[in-house]
């Protein structure tokens, strides 16, 4: 738990400066807070890697975050996954929408273990997750 609790705070630090592009202009690290909450809780992923990865996703596409640091910081593994799932931002925007279907499509025929990742690439095809607790 102290880990999870850790990436939560490397993350906010890391998107501090960040919002989404929603109508309220959210704090960008409601999405990956929320990520992991809906596989935690909904999709019961337990496993600690996967819950670091899932709340660490944006951190290499989206701020000055090394895979270096990652790994230095959460461990090979985490970073490992941390990287499998981050956008090339050296492709044109067609091209990356094209490759986030053409992800999306093979996460889909992944083993449910990995339910997380088609989770991931909804949540940043659509429009942005929302925290729902409760019925």
């Amino acid at each position: 738990m102290n880990q999870i609790i850790f990436a939560i705070a490397f993350a906010a630090d890391k998107h501090r400066r960040q919002r989404r592009k929603d109508a309220q202009a959210s704090p960008y690290i409601n999405h990956p807070i929320a990520l992991a909450h809906v596989l935690a809780n909904e999709g019961n992923i337990s496993d600690e890697r996967v819950l670091l990865a899932v709340i660490l996703h944006d951190t290499l596409e989206d701020t000055d975050t090394t895979h270096e640091e990652l790994m230095h910081t959460f461990g090979h593994e985490v970073a490992k996954i941390v990287a499998e799932v981050t956008d090339d931002k050296t492709l044109p925007k067609a091209s990356a929408n094209v490759c986030k279907s053409n992800m999306l499509a093979t996460l889909a025929r992944m083993p449910s273990s990995s339910s997380w990742r088609t989770r991931s690439a909804i949540c940043a095809i659509s429009s942005p997750c929302r925290l729902r607790i409760g019925p």
